[in-house]
């Protein structure tokens, strides 16, 4: 609301706030909701009626809404739920059949409207949780006598198709008490053992139906270890489906192990053993691990030997948070030399722009001209950015590097971008350049018709 529109609302009178309520309403149906959802807040079972009414609109819309439209009907679906809130301190067990009106109207929502953009599932997860704050408050009003474990079960097994439920168990603490959550735990995990115990061989009609069981009961399972901050549950889970778990599970079973603050059991899963193609996740999730620690001889080492085998500005910095002083200034001092060692292009150019050795950067750059055709073309306008003030070579190896990767790729929607490469190139040839042993532009014009004379396109923007 613009300043001035504030002002002349807080100055207003009541006949002058009536006025605009009366020519305000009418004009439009959604307006028309939230003005009287803001007038019933005083009158709990008539706001209820008046939202349960809305949601029944969305559920019985038959429209198509397509992904350009989705941000608008998402917003609707959250002004509900802001109407909602008032209901939530003076009547729960209202505030809490609203909600469950709300997320059951997820499966005909979901299939009338094109969700490309998560708007959708941002509007469930946030209803979710307040799903989960209305049970909470009204099971502590003690007039609920809901079977809170077989309503969440229920929702978790079979009413799950769009996962709008997926987060429902890991945020329930505040309804379930920390019993019921281990009696939901281990329901679950019997349920997976046996159904890990009876799974049909691949071939068999069943089988399908199986795994599609077997991977809702180890989610359940993860999310109650997930809710408890229960380790040992979380990996008993991840056991019994998979008993040598591949490195993308162990990175999932480290995570959690680092969220809940057990940075020994995340060592455990860091061993060597079994780590071949994320070696890199490994050691990124040992340093977090021993950060958790406080193992700070262990965690200087480790960052040491990153550092050695990739030198770059950030394995540098992360190097020098742990050195004491005296070391910190010879390895400072020590870093340009170590980073020109790198073998990634890229990477170097990088590091030593961000440590400020713009003299050392654009010759390396020359010296590695060969290999500026794997650089992307993100970085290469960065490049030119900071070297095209003073060290105009640099700048034409870039530009020619953006100029051939388009035009041997032949993307004509991108000639545009082609020509503006070139003509910059003519631009800093003007001013003159020491080509050293690179070609001229007169020469390197001349390489461009011979390879690329037919690109009639491109040069019609040139010529």
């Amino acid at each position: 609301m613009a300043k001035p529109l504030e002002s002349l609302f807080t100055d207003a009178t009541y006949e002058q706030l009536t006025d605009v309520i009366t020519a305000i309403y009418g004009m439009h149906a959604d307006v028309d909701a939230r003005i009287e959802s803001l007038l019933l807040q005083s009158q709990p079972d008539e706001l209820a009626k008046q939202l349960k009414k809305r949601i029944q609109s969305l559920m019985c819309g038959r429209r198509f809404i397509d992904y350009r439209e989705m941000p608008v009907f998402a917003r609707g679906m959250d002004e509900i739920m802001e109407d909602l809130e008032p209901l939530l301190a003076i009547a729960p067990k209202q505030a809490f059949e609203v909600m469950d009106q709300f997320m059951a109207s997820h499966k005909s929502v979901y299939e009338r409207g094109d969700d490309s953009c998560g708007h959708l599932g941002d509007v469930y997860r946030q209803g979710v949780a307040l799903w989960l704050t209305a049970a909470s408050l009204w099971r502590a009003q003690g007039s609920c006598r809901k079977d809170w474990v077989a309503e969440l079960r229920a929702r978790h097994e079979s009413d799950n198709d769009y996962a709008v439920w997926d987060t429902l168990i890991t945020g329930c603490h505040e309804l379930l008490t920390t019993a019921e959550l281990t009696q939901l735990g281990a329901e679950w995990e019997q349920r997976l053992q046996q159904l890990v115990a009876d799974l049909p061989d691949e071939q068999a009609d069943n089988y399908f139906r199986f795994r599609w069981e077997v991977t809702k009961a180890h989610v359940g399972v993860a999310a109650v270890a997930t809710a408890l901050k229960d380790v040992v549950m979380y990996e008993r889970a991840l056991l019994l489906c998979s008993p040598e778990p591949n490195e993308l599970q162990r990175q999932d079973v480290v995570r959690f192990c680092l969220s809940v603050g057990d940075g020994a059991a995340a060592l455990k899963w860091l061993q060597p053993e079994g780590w071949h193609r994320y070696k890199s996740e490994r050691l990124t999730l040992m340093d977090k691990a021993l950060q958790q620690l406080g193992r700070m001889d262990e965690l200087r080492a480790l960052r040491q030997q990153c550092y050695d085998q990739s030198p770059n500005y950030h394995s540098l910095q992360v190097l020098l948070e742990v050195l004491p002083e005296a070391e910190r200034v010879t390895v400072e001092q020590q870093a340009v030399e170590k980073v020109c060692g790198g073998n990634n292009t890229a990477t170097v150019i990088d590091s030593l722009l961000a440590l400020a050795q713009l003299d050392v950067a654009a010759e390396q750059l020359l010296a590695r001209a060969g290999d500026l055709s794997s650089v992307g073309y993100p970085s290469l306008l960065d490049w030119v950015e900071r070297f095209k003030a003073d060290y105009p070579l640099a700048t034409v190896l870039c530009y020619r590097n953006l100029l051939d990767d388009v035009l041997a790729s032949g993307r004509s929607k991108a000639y545009r971008h082609a020509a503006s490469y070139y003509r910059n190139l003519s631009r800093l040839d003007a001013r003159g350049v020491d080509y050293r042993t690179f070609s001229t532009h007169l020469a390197y014009q001349q390489r461009l018709r011979e390879r690329h004379g037919r690109k009639r396109s491109f040069w019609q923007q040139v010529d």
